[in-house]
């Protein structure tokens, strides 16, 4: 997991991270035309289920589990520090992802929806 966290840093990641969170909110600001529509409110929600539920768990939650596991040092751990650290890491990771991974579906599902509705 150590390497996956350092190789996942790269400019392709961050454009797409990144990007995402502020592409989804200004696409809502540019569905809004003086009144609540259905898209606007739609393309609105999408876009707080992506950032609260992808970005700011994965800021608040996940980045400093990895950073607590980056810091582990894997070489020159006994077995059972390695056991330790995995039970303490590996429950919290998981249940942040899982409510990701939750939020970005219901954000993908909002979008889509909102994508096919004709404009009103």
């Amino acid at each position: 997991m150590q390497s996956i966290n350092r190789a996942i840093l790269n400019p392709v990641f961050f454009i797409c991270f990144f990007g995402t969170v502020v592409l989804l909110p200004l696409n809502a600001y540019l569905q809004y035309n003086g009144k609540l529509t259905i898209n606007f409110t739609l393309y609105s929600l999408s876009a707080a289920f992506y950032v609260i539920g992808l970005f700011g768990i994965t800021v608040l939650g996940n980045v400093p589990l990895n950073d607590t596991l980056n810091a582990f040092d894997l070489g020159n751990a006994s077995q059972e520090a390695v056991s330790g650290m995995r039970e303490t890491f590996e429950g919290p990771w998981n249940k942040w992802h899982s409510v990701r991974t939750a939020a970005v579906f219901v954000s993908l599902l909002l979008l889509s929806i909102a994508s096919v509705l004709p404009k009103r």
